[in-house]
């Protein structure tokens, strides 16, 4: 089920005119190993929905310490768009990681308008830049300074 719901988002990201690991084999390779995982050790949840067989929606979580955090995430944008797959999708994980006792499930980074709907406490995020050497001490501090100054 992994290497569908990847090689689905691949093409979606492609269709945006965005490269992504996902059309790299040795991501894709190492993807397949975790998903190859005995349950006892499984740091990964590959879950799909799908209507009269036919895809609608899947995902790919990481799975630790009872937090689940959405990874990888789509959806056919074609088939049945007005009755959102990918938030159905999403409503049914979260009642599978409530069922299963998980007590935290993380959006993930990034803005998307949906998750102001599913989360109750947003989460400051915090970019740090610091340099390992004296040249990169140097970089950091410009890259710092770039950053203020957009702000």
């Amino acid at each position: 089920m992994t290497p569908s719901i990847l090689a689905r988002k691949a093409a979606q990201l492609s269709a945006q005119g965005i490269s992504s690991i996902f059309e790299e084999e040795d991501y894709l390779a190492a993807w397949h190993d975790l998903a190859a995982l005995p349950d006892e050790r499984c740091l990964i949840e590959a879950a799909e929905l799908r209507l009269d067989g036919q895809f609608l929606s899947g995902s790919v979580s990481h799975v630790w310490h009872g937090r689940n955090t959405l990874m990888v995430h789509t959806y056919d944008h074609e088939l049945l768009p007005k009755l959102s797959p990918g938030r159905l999708h999403l409503l049914k994980l979260l009642q599978s990681s409530i069922d299963r006792g998980v007590a935290t499930y993380d959006l993930s980074v990034g803005y998307a308008a949906y998750k102001e709907s599913f989360c109750d406490t947003p989460m400051e995020m915090r970019n740090m830049i610091s340099g390992a050497s004296l040249a990169g001490h140097g970089a950091a501090l410009a890259i710092r300074a770039g950053l203020a100054a957009k702000r």
